[in-house]
């Protein structure tokens, strides 16, 4: 199956624009795994894959993690059946048999994965994709910033900022290597949900898929309402676009003026490059701007109980991975 990837930042419209592709008959845009950021980077912790015991530590992590997951998928995988089934003895190929099962269990015949922060990895996904294509998705730095603020992910805008410019300034320069080959995408979130018809139709055109209306009707789809209704960051895809989900940083309960001068001074080069407008002129010293943020640690969002319930897994899981890694560093070492 071809696959294309989305490059992105937390809660930056990523969920929606991979639920957009998916809603299409022959893409499957399942929600994220993130099994390509948790062992590409990892990947050479694993040594030779020739050899048995190595083949079997990798198998039995994958598995055990994709069993642990928060999203909920059609499929599920086992270590034996991917012992079985993946030939050559790669991460590559384990990639391609989850995603590439999962899509099949829904009737399709592309695949479009959600990563976030999937810069870090681009070489190993260029090698191993070398005819995927790349959406960039970004969003306005002091929308994204009010919206983790408010949500799981917490803290103010300075954690938000500091997120956001490493991202962009890593995408930038990702979007300045592709551009020319034609093989990367930039988008804004807030033209996918001004105009989402035109946006999915410029969408559909990159990836050499012709546009089809039910994209947009995506939270139709059961699994899509399932998941919505499971996790709070997910709860707008189980309805229709949110049109004037943009610029929220402008209304009652969004930013402070003294936010927005931060989040402008902060992020000044990366709004210019990226065409975003000030709301003031983006001057200022942003450390000095910072004594009049209010305390971070106001800011604090907690799971509700269904969430704690669904994450703990997920949660146990990167903890017995951090232990095998931590183990297999000290005998490499």
């Amino acid at each position: 199956m071809r696959f294309d990837f989305l490059i992105c930042s937390e809660r930056s419209g990523s969920n929606l624009i991979a639920k957009i592709v998916d809603g299409h008959p022959q893409a499957c845009g399942p929600f994220p795994s993130h099994m390509m950021r948790t062992f590409a980077p990892r990947y050479y912790l694993y040594g030779d894959l020739q050899e048995d015991s190595a083949w079997q530590d990798l198998t039995d992590d994958v598995s055990d993690y994709l069993a642990r997951i928060f999203a909920q998928w059609e499929s599920s995988v086992t270590a034996e059946e991917l012992r079985r089934e993946c030939s050559p003895r790669t991460l590559a190929r384990i990639i391609r048999y989850v995603y590439e099962k999962e899509a099949a269990a829904r009737g399709k015949s592309r695949v479009f994965v959600k990563e976030n922060h999937s810069f870090q990895f681009l070489p190993f996904t260029m090698a191993n994709f070398p005819d995927s294509r790349f959406v960039w998705l970004v969003r306005d730095p002091r929308d994204m910033a009010l919206c983790q603020r408010d949500s799981i992910l917490s803290g103010g805008v300075q954690s938000a900022m500091a997120a956001w410019m490493h991202d962009q300034r890593s995408s930038l320069q990702v979007h300045g290597f592709l551009k020319d080959s034609g093989r990367i995408l930039a988008l804004k979130f807030e033209d996918l949900v001004a105009d989402a018809e035109a946006t999915t139709q410029r969408l559909c055109e990159f990836l050499e898929l012709s546009y089809d209306p039910a994209m947009l009707e995506f939270h139709r789809d059961p699994n899509v309402a399932r998941n919505a209704a499971t996790i709070t960051a997910w709860a707008d895809l189980g309805g229709p676009i949110l049109t004037d989900n943009f610029n929220n940083f402008r209304k009652a309960g969004g930013l402070s003026e003294a936010e927005i001068r931060f989040v402008e001074a902060s992020c000044r080069e990366e709004m210019i490059a990226l065409g975003y407008e000030f709301e003031y002129d983006g001057s200022g010293d942003p450390d000095e701007l910072r004594a009049a943020l209010p305390d971070e640690a106001r800011f604090r969002v907690e799971r509700n109980p269904a969430e704690k319930e669904r994450y703990a897994p997920f949660g146990e899981a990167q903890r017995l991975l951090r232990q095998r890694w931590e183990a297999r560093r000290r005998q490499v070492l």
